[in-house]
């Protein structure tokens, strides 16, 4: 894991090949630091590496929010 935090810690988010992207976890107790407007990652996760760990994962980051994108990927 890179970044900061510790694993287990009160945020988590995903790396693709160095890449931070979602999936993102952050515990209550962080909600309070999220900006209400701006960029999640700039304002939140790399001003407070502290407490985000960074999960390096294989394959692709794919996001599958519709019942077509599986078809593409099955």
């Amino acid at each position: 894991m890179a970044g900061g935090g510790q694993p287990g810690g009160p945020g988590g988010i995903a790396s693709f090949a160095g890449q931070r992207t979602p999936p993102v976890r952050l515990e209550s107790v962080l909600w309070w630091l999220l900006p209400t407007e701006g960029d999640l990652e700039r304002d939140l996760i790399k001003s407070r590496l502290d407490l985000v760990c960074e999960a390096s994962c294989e394959g692709e980051p794919v996001d599958i929010g519709t019942m077509e994108v599986p078809d593409r990927w099955s």
